[in-house]
């Protein structure tokens, strides 16, 4: 009887992470073979997901808002991560639901920077495994909003 319960539990832990089709991500990202694996890791969840290659883009495309999360890499063609977050202001962020910027360098004042500028997060892309990016992807979706 006892393993019924944990095999209960288990099954309502999976259960939550399949509301995933009710979020809506922005995956900021130039890398070809990257935004193609983190696009059919999100899709593959059940979330949808909009694409942007290059900071002009992923800049109009977070000015519209509407997302839950954005995914958003600091090196970009047009414009860069942290130009983009320097052009917009609070309502449009807070329309964009949390930031997490991108980055393969942790440069300290980069990191502090992408903060100040509103950023939910910062990852180093390749501290990760895919799994443990969706992992992560999860963290952000159920934690608190910023203030």
């Amino acid at each position: 009887m006892e393993s019924c319960k944990e095999d209960a539990s288990a099954f309502q832990a999976v259960e939550f992470y399949k509301v995933s089709d009710n979020y809506k991500i922005l995956l900021v990202e130039d890398d070809l073979f990257l935004r193609e694996l983190y696009a059919k890791l999100l899709s593959d969840e059940g979330f949808k997901v909009d694409l942007a290659v290059n900071g002009l883009e992923a800049e109009r495309l977070m000015k519209q808002g509407g997302y839950d999360l954005v995914l958003l890499d600091l090196m970009l063609p047009g414009k860069s991560g942290v130009e983009i977050l320097r052009s917009m202001n609070e309502q449009e962020k807070a329309a964009c639901g949390k930031i997490v910027a991108l980055s393969n360098l942790a440069q300290d004042g980069v990191v502090d920077q992408v903060f100040k500028l509103g950023a939910a997060g910062f990852l180093i892309k390749s501290d990760y495994t895919p799994d443990e990016m969706m992992a992560k992807v999860y963290d952000f979706l159920s934690s608190e909003p910023l203030e």
